[in-house]
């Protein structure tokens, strides 16, 4: 191995990620770091050291794994392997097999492994993942399951090898989750010098998350003008007057979720508070969700709504789930789920309005949506809602666009809550009945109800169209 090592001139995370001892190392970063070099050398060297064992390189496409993967491998251990092109597998003279295949309709079933790469692995759900990993039970000196990967957004790499957490948000061990990243710059020794310039000239978010290695940066973002030091502020006790209402996602092995709004006299919503949580009764989330009410002194709300499906009758009983949070002193009103132009409503809130005023910052250029920093699961999913990606065939390139239905709960409910449409309050005035003030305000307050008329009817018709 150190032969091998001294003769490639490996970089640090080459090495690190190579000679990991983690049962699951992953390499991400930009471009052309040298990510799948890495994963080769590491695949060979499993297989070198144990005798007669099984191992699974594994990449989305058929053609990119045929003309990237195999024959980056091939480049490298052509000859000291035999290669069988009819099962795709490469033999060492030790007796280890390395087997390549696609995903797009691989079997994982019946597979005896002493281990595996997943090379681009964001393209990858991560039940094939898990799959994977079940299938981790070959005796071999190293048992290990390899990722490299480039970064897309909050996804599953993100949430097990950065915030060490499994599908149900319960901490895993940071030990088993060796994570390692560099940037393009950190190879470019290795890279022609005219590459490395034209990728400094990328667009700005193309750059940071391709050569840079950010987390923050991806393709088909829905909300992609939704920036934490924006939109997120610091927890705050609501003013007396202010419009209050609430919304709500309902699930049971996804979670429920249940979001606060406010509406100050200028029209900003602040969504304040969150519930946020999964395989519960429905008597649960309704404790919750009175809880909530008597922590922030709600005595009246404008509006409570849900998701719609949650009308709908189920189980020997025949009643409905919002029939069961009505019968847990919890009265609601089934929400608007036209998904599209629900987005298009939560985007109209985020977008920066030039002339309009931070309510914090008192700077001209702000939006009308505020999120406290304590409803975190709201501010993780508007970062890593995204469009559903779709394949290139001819029969869907006119197909409609859809959000990706992963990690969308908060989100989906922040949809139904301002589709409901919450109404500005107006302040009331301190001024004396019948002097020049108060009727200059009721003369204010009948243009500001005109105005709002006018724009009611213009956001139906849009709707309509």
């Amino acid at each position: 191995m150190e032969s091998l090592a001294r003769r490639i001139k490996l970089k640090t995370h080459q090495d690190d990620f190579i000679f990991s001892d983690a049962p699951f190392p992953a390499l991400g970063g930009g471009w052309g770091n040298g990510k799948t070099l890495a994963g080769c050398i590491a695949a060979y060297l499993r297989c070198e050291e144990s005798p007669d064992n099984l191992f699974f390189i594994a990449r989305k496409h058929f053609t990119d794994l045929r003309d990237s993967t195999l024959a980056d491998f091939l480049s490298l251990f052509g000859g000291k392997v035999r290669f069988s092109k009819s099962d795709m597998s490469a033999t060492l003279a030790n007796g280890s097999k390395i087997l390549f295949r696609h995903l797009d309709n691989a079997q994982l079933s019946n597979l005896n492994l002493g281990g595996f790469w997943i090379d681009q692995a964001e393209e990858v759900p991560e039940s094939v993942f898990n799959a994977l990993v079940g299938r981790l039970r070959r005796p071999a000196k190293r048992r290990q399951g390899f990722l490299t990967f480039n970064m897309q957004g909050h996804n599953w790499i993100h949430r097990r090898w950065l915030k060490h957490l499994d599908q149900d948000e319960d901490p895993l061990d940071p030990k088993d989750y060796q994570l390692t990243t560099a940037t393009t710059l950190a190879n470019k020794d290795n890279l022609p010098a005219d590459y490395i310039d034209k990728l400094l000239k990328l667009p700005e978010n193309v750059r940071n998350r391709f050569v840079y290695g950010s987390w923050e940066e991806f393709e088909g973002r829905i909300y992609p003008t939704f920036q934490e030091h924006t939109h997120v502020i610091a927890p705050f006790s609501l003013p007396e007057g202010w419009e209050v209402f609430e919304m709500g996602d309902h699930g049971y092995n996804n979670p429920t979720a249940w979001l606060w709004g406010a509406v100050d006299y200028d029209g900003n919503v602040f969504i304040f508070d969150e519930h946020y949580q999964r395989r519960q009764l429905v008597k649960v989330h309704a404790a919750a969700i009175i809880a909530m009410r008597q922590k922030h002194e709600l005595k009246e709300l404008s509006y409570s709504v849900i998701d719609p499906s949650t009308r709908n009758r189920e189980g020997i009983s025949g009643l409905s789930v919002i029939a069961e949070y009505a019968d847990n002193g919890i009265d609601l009103t089934p929400g608007n789920n036209s998904v599209l132009a629900g987005i298009n409503r939560v985007a109209e809130y985020l977008a920066i309005y030039p002339d309009r005023q931070h309510p914090i910052t008192k700077v001209l250029g702000a939006p009308k949506l505020y999120v406290t920093r304590n409803c975190v699961h709201l501010i993780e999913e508007l970062k890593d809602y995204q469009w559903q990606a779709l394949n290139n065939r001819s029969s869907e390139r006119n197909a409609p666009e859809q959000p990706r239905k992963f990690n969308d709960h908060a989100a989906d409910a922040l949809r139904y809550g301002l589709m409901a449409r919450p109404e500005t309050p107006v302040e009331k005035s301190t001024a004396k009945p019948g002097s020049v003030e108060a009727l200059k305000n009721e003369v204010l307050e009948l243009v500001r109800a005109e105005r709002e008329s006018e724009q009611e009817v213009s956001t139906d018709l849009a709707d309509y169209a």
